[in-house]
């Protein structure tokens, strides 16, 4: 039996089940759901999973849908810091605004995206 311990939970890892204990709340749950829940990247969101999978008892299924039900909000997020950032670089690059090319380049883009902003 292989042991992992953290601040706020430890599981003890055998063949068949993973004991876990976080704050509050004590549980068991089979191996491949653990699998499952630790391959979400936020620390957050992946006990959030894990304490629904516990007191839910969810199928391995239903953890697996809850995962990619997270993604897409985590990926909407990100597409917005990145689209602000990137509004906020051309606003400030002189390059682009003086650069004739690039000018059309923009102009293109910006009806592309006004294509898909009214649709």
């Amino acid at each position: 039996m292989k042991f992992i311990h953290s601040k706020r939970y430890s599981l003890s890892v055998s063949f068949c089940t993973v004991a876990t204990q976080t704050p509050g709340n004590i549980g068991n749950i089979a191996y491949t759901k653990a699998k499952a829940i630790s391959e979400v990247k936020d620390e957050a969101a992946r006990k959030e999973v894990l304490e629904n999978a516990i007191s839910n008892s969810l199928s391995l299924s239903q953890i697996r849908e809850l995962i990619k039900e997270l993604k897409p909000v985590r990926q909407q997020s990100e597409l917005k810091t990145c689209f602000d950032a990137t509004y906020k670089q051309a606003k400030q690059s002189k390059e682009l605004w003086q650069d004739p090319k690039k000018k059309k380049k923009l102009e293109s883009l910006l009806s592309q995206l006004e294509k898909l902003i009214r649709r």
